[in-house]
């Protein structure tokens, strides 16, 4: 235990001075918070074409839709880094020899493994914490939140669009877990730091490419279920929920899927991680 706090202590040491942990903590906001800019400046032009020609303004003028979508871009952003920051941190760490001194000053080869799974998810907390209240608030200063409305009707609460937002932010960061686990297996068994980071991404861009064509058999994927650039995640059909959209459903099967296979998938690769970092040379 003392070996354990030891090296936690450690990690998040080196974490505050490190230039990839402040990439990790503020690219995700800051990508997310450009987003929202340039969609205020399209939204102002098309409000200003429409009145020019006196049509009626398709343009949601709902901070929460907007707010959403702020979301899904940092968070696709953040599990991407994270997975890369798993991954090319730790066969770094092995190539400069020092997991080898923490391993003769601090503890055992596991205990190493689980002070990096609390720092890596202590981090990705860290930036989701900033995602959330930077799109939050700017979304808030450049558009209002409120109700869905159309011709005088509601169409959507807004009790109802924070419930469906809480399901949405919370669906995506399960597989999250699985994601930093994932990174760091792939640090261990990779030769070399830049071969850690091409195949992590190369693996998590490939089956992001092709989970579409692998049917029913993508649901026992945790990454399947992730924000990304080819998205099927549920956070980005609340995207269109909470701007109105009534053609949007989401099957039980597949939110069944969402919530009960990625942690157990996180507990595999933890399980994975710690035995093979006992056959690893260090």
């Amino acid at each position: 235990m003392n070996s354990l706090l030891s090296l936690s202590k450690a990690e998040f040491y080196v974490s505050t001075r490190s230039n990839a942990s402040r990439i990790v903590i503020f690219l995700p906001a800051t990508l997310g918070a450009i987003q929202l800019i340039l969609a205020k400046i399209v939204s102002i032009g098309t409000s200003a074409r429409v009145a020019l020609t006196s049509q009626q303004s398709l343009v949601s003028n709902n901070a929460y839709g907007y707010f959403v979508d702020s979301l899904t871009t940092g968070l696709t952003t953040l599990v991407l880094l994270s997975i890369a920051n798993a991954a090319y941190g730790l066969s770094q760490e092995r190539e400069l020899g020092t997991l080898r001194h923490l391993l003769i000053r601090s503890g055992s080869r596991q205990s190493i493994i689980i002070a990096k799974l609390l720092h890596l998810h202590c981090l990705t907390l860290f930036s989701f914490t900033v995602l959330s209240f930077t799109a939050y608030f700017m979304s808030a200063s450049l558009w209002d939140f409120g109700p869905v409305i159309e011709d005088g009707y509601q169409l959507i609460g807004e009790s109802e669009i924070w419930s469906e937002i809480q399901l949405g932010i919370l669906l995506a960061a399960l597989p999250i877990p699985a994601s930093i686990c994932f990174g760091l297996l792939i640090g261990i068994i990779a030769q070399s730091p830049g071969q850690a980071l091409a195949v992590s991404m190369g693996l998590t861009l490939t089956f992001d490419i092709f989970k579409s064509n692998m049917g029913a058999g993508a649901n026992y994927v945790f990454a399947k279920f992730q924000p990304s650039l080819i998205d099927y995640s549920y956070i980005s059909e609340v995207s269109r929920m909470v701007r109105g959209f009534s053609d949007v459903f989401i099957e039980s099967e597949t939110i069944a899927f969402n919530t009960w296979i990625p942690i157990p998938s996180a507990l595999l690769l933890t399980a994975l991680l710690l035995f093979y970092i006992r056959k690893r040379p260090l």
